[in-house]
């Protein structure tokens, strides 16, 4: 049996309600659009999935998913509706979700790799008959309790090597890197947003791992440095209680020292003379103001004193707009999350030989259960390049990062001999380096990604492309390691990239001359 329709009047008061999220955004079941999460702009769609329900139950759907929001992520609310659409995709007009014959339908029709929507929409209906609003009944709830779905497995992201929540090829790497430095070299990112990158980068480390660091988890130890990672997800332990410890750049140890004076700079040290270690237990990605409150009252640091894991999602959206790296793959920018750097790391883990022991490890995993799926991803998904290939990727993957002058006297450092880039066998100038700061990059390969270089127009940069395609092929040879080949990878497109500019140019002055 239904529960009882409300009247009209009621269902007017319920719909133009103020509901709050989970993540605590104001929202009105009534509006066309939800905006759940005001960091992660997460929002719900509600026309679409209203056409697999009838009209009848139209306005009590959206109180139900309204109080639905209420206690549920944002992605399991937005997932409701993404996966009510894809059901109308597949099954067009006439199509009722509430209808035993069929529900039935949408699973058979949606094989076993998307059973779990139609579970995921289960869940949501149990709920909304649960709730005891109008519209799913009694007999619905049992005939569709009966059925069994075939779960989302677990990994398939990593398994299909997926382009956008996957994990990243080794070119999509370097382009972030690439774009990350760039960034940090023209002031457009801040010295914090550089780190979390970095951090994501080289650990892959969990948002609630982030959040618990504070600079003493950096260290140096002879000529190698490290960082004593938070674990985090194990039931039995609190905050900040059990350690890792693993290898890191003296690039993030260095930004991490340069962060630590600015974050001492930023906060009167009188507000630590009440912590038991002083300085030692400054957060990497403090809440100030609880952290002066703190100091105030000669408190103990808790967890109270670091941002949430919300902060840093913020901190890495704003830094993925600013990065704008591309993807060969796509000739997209790449949708750049936390959980992609973990993927990423697992998968060159498995890439380099590491066992199922070492890739847990790493990923601050118990068991080895979820590890496993890295050492089943046994497929590559990089592009092996040739000069076929290379000249397709490069206007998708736009490696080139500075600007075309067509000579030396337009270049910013053009009345400076010492700013000429030179080819690799030292015979011809290809461009001019406007960067004032000192560089120990590998010039020229490494010139091509980097904002600063201007190439000329008219320079021999073919003479370039074709030593470092040979270059690539002797490494090849010598390592018979694809992976180790591929450093070069990127500067090869970014060469490439010059070159077609270059024509582009040259065919553009041709037709007007």
């Amino acid at each position: 049996m239904l529960a009882k329709k409300l009247k009209d009047s009621e269902l007017d008061t319920l719909l133009s309600s103020n509901y709050r999220s989970e993540a605590g955004q104001i929202f009105v079941p009534a509006d066309e659009r939800w905006s759940l999460d005001p960091i992660n702009d997460k929002q719900v769609l509600l026309n679409g999935a209203l056409a697999v329900l009838p009209e009848e139950v139209h306005r009590y759907f959206r109180v139900a998913l309204a109080r639905y929001a209420g206690s549920r992520k944002a992605d399991s609310v937005t997932n409701i509706s993404s996966y009510l659409i894809m059901v109308a995709t597949r099954h067009g007009a006439d199509f009722n979700i509430l209808d035993e014959r069929d529900f039935l339908s949408a699973k058979v029709k949606a094989g076993k790799e998307r059973e779990y929507q139609l579970s995921t929409i289960r869940g949501f209906l149990r709920y909304w008959h649960k709730s005891g609003l109008y519209g799913v009944s009694d007999e619905f709830i049992e005939a569709i309790g009966k059925l069994s779905f075939q779960g989302n497995e677990k990994g398939q992201a990593v398994l299909s090597h997926d382009p956008l929540k996957g994990p990243y090829t080794q070119l999509e790497m370097e382009a972030i890197i690439d774009g990350l430095n760039n960034a940090f070299m023209e002031d457009r990112i801040s010295l914090q947003d550089w780190v979390l990158v970095k951090l994501y980068t080289e650990r892959g480390l969990r948002r609630a791992q982030v959040t618990q660091l504070v600079f003493d988890d950096f260290s140096k130890k002879a000529e190698a440095f490290f960082i004593n990672q938070p674990r985090s997800k194990q039931r039995e332990l609190g905050f900040r209680e059990a350690f890792s410890l693993f290898q890191i750049s003296q690039d993030l140890y260095n930004a991490i020292q340069l962060l630590k004076a600015e974050r001492i700079q930023d906060i009167d040290a009188r507000t630590f003379e009440g912590f038991a270690n002083s300085l030692s237990l400054l957060p990497l990605f403090p809440n100030i103001e609880v952290l002066i409150e703190h100091g105030e009252r000669k408190a103990k640091l808790n967890a109270s004193c670091f941002q949430p894991r919300e902060y840093l999602s913020a901190s890495l959206t704003r830094a993925k707009t600013i990065i704008n790296a591309t993807s060969e793959r796509t000739g997209e920018p790449i949708h750049i999350t936390s959980k992609r750097f973990r993927s990423t790391l697992g998968t060159d883990l498995n890439r380099e030989g590491a066992g199922v022991g070492v890739i847990a490890a790493a990923l601050d995993h118990n068991d080895h259960q979820n590890a496993g799926v890295y050492v089943e991803s046994t497929g590559d998904n990089a592009t092996r390049l040739n000069q076929k290939i290379g000249k397709l990727l490069a206007p998708l993957a736009q490696a080139f990062a500075g600007l075309i002058v067509r000579g030396e006297s337009q270049a910013t450092r053009g009345a400076d001999p010492t700013s000429r880039i030179r080819s690799i066998d030292g015979s011809e100038n290809v461009g001019s380096c406007g960067n004032y700061a000192f560089c120990s990059a590998n010039a020229p390969a490494a010139c091509y990604t980097c904002v600063k270089f201007q190439p000329w127009l008219d320079a021999p940069h073919e003479d370039v492309l074709v030593d470092l395609y040979e270059e690539r092929e002797r490494t090849l040879s010598i390592t018979g390691d694809e992976t180790i080949a591929r450093i070069l990878d990127r500067s090869i497109l970014a060469v490439e990239d010059v070159m077609q500019r270059c024509e582009t140019i040259k065919s553009k002055e041709r037709v007007n001359d």
